[in-house]
């Protein structure tokens, strides 16, 4: 199988020839940074290749359950094989539908760990592929939408975690403040300082006091630096590249 047919992390392989959106760089910071100590109920919006849940399954207990979302059907039996093949096959459920006729099944406020990687790129030329079109336009899922959903299966005490591009950010943060939730915690990711923002991670929460506590605690991530990696990003990333 060709080397970008598949990415091996230390404890799970991910099989990709089947998607259209690979593995990429922004979206494993998003999965090893989402905060999931103590968090039993998980929910992964738009799984691909189950890449997300399969991170997040790696750090939490085994009586933690997460539940993956993907409408693609090709992605959707990519992330089963994906998911049969990990050693943690029983914490994670693949429900191949849209969010939208999820959340009309799922109890209400049930999770404390929502994770998204959401399609982002509305005003954008199209690719041919339409499955790629899936992953990465906004038709299927537009933010408005999204934050409804949140507002409806986050928990009390739960936190989404949404990651965006720079294109996204000032229509995403409108959206929120016209929510009832608030942004509690950002991460700004660089490929290097001096280096544009590649991509942010919002922190989001039910609680207005926690985000007013927080609201100047941005963090900033850096990749590289004089290209080698920084220390901040492999002390994220060791737990799950080869490299490291």
């Amino acid at each position: 199988m060709p080397p970008n047919d598949y990415f091996t992390f230390k404890k799970f392989t991910i099989q990709q020839h089947k998607t259209a959106m690979k593995v990429c760089t922004d979206a494993c910071i998003l999965g090893a940074w989402a905060s999931v100590e103590g968090k039993k109920q998980i929910l992964d919006i738009g799984t691909g290749t189950g890449l997300l849940a399969l991170m997040l399954a790696q750090r939490t207990a085994n009586d933690t359950v997460i539940s993956a979302i993907e409408i693609e059907p090709n992605a959707a039996a990519q992330a089963k094989e994906n998911f049969q093949k990990s050693p943690y096959q029983s914490q994670i459920n693949l429900y191949e539908q849209s969010i939208q006729q999820f959340i009309t099944e799922a109890n209400k406020n049930a999770y404390d760990c929502i994770v998204v990687n959401p399609p982002f790129y509305a005003a954008h030329q199209k690719s041919p592929s339409e499955a790629k079109n899936i992953a990465m336009h906004s038709e299927q899922l537009h933010l408005p939408e999204l934050i409804r959903c949140f507002e409806h299966l986050l928990s009390p005490e739960g936190q989404c975690f949404v990651l965006l591009p720079p294109a996204s950010f000032s229509t995403f943060e409108l959206v929120v403040q016209k929510s009832t939730l608030h942004t509690a915690r950002i991460l700004e990711i660089y490929h290097q300082e001096g280096k544009n923002i590649l991509r942010k991670i919002y922190v989001l929460s039910h609680h207005k006091n926690t985000a007013e506590r927080n609201q100047n605690h941005t963090e900033i991530l850096y990749i590289k630096e004089n290209e080698q990696y920084t220390p901040s990003f492999i002390q994220l990333m060791k737990d799950y590249y080869l490299i490291f």
